[in-house]
């Protein structure tokens, strides 16, 4: 069955940014960018990415986070979207 799904990702380095966020869409996901959250004690970025898919939580952190991690990118947190 389809869901809507996120995973919130964090990246340590601002220019590992863009070509994780660039992965993320060429794989299909919706991208949101947090400006504001960027940790004020280190250089974490945390974007969030959202996708339609079949796949569970469980495989859908390796899935993400295999798409990020050559990027610099790990993969936080995931769960289903909140109804609107």
């Amino acid at each position: 069955m389809l869901q809507r799904m996120q995973a919130d990702i964090l990246f340590l380095d601002r220019n590992d940014l863009d070509p994780g966020i660039a992965a993320l869409v060429e794989h299909g996901f919706d991208v949101e960018n947090f400006d504001d959250r960027i940790h004020e004690c280190g250089p974490e970025i945390f974007i969030r990415a959202r996708i339609t898919t079949e796949i569970d939580e469980v495989h859908l952190v390796d899935w993400v986070q295999s798409v990020v991690e050559p990027h610099g990118g790990v993969a936080a947190n995931v769960r289903k979207c909140p109804p609107n």
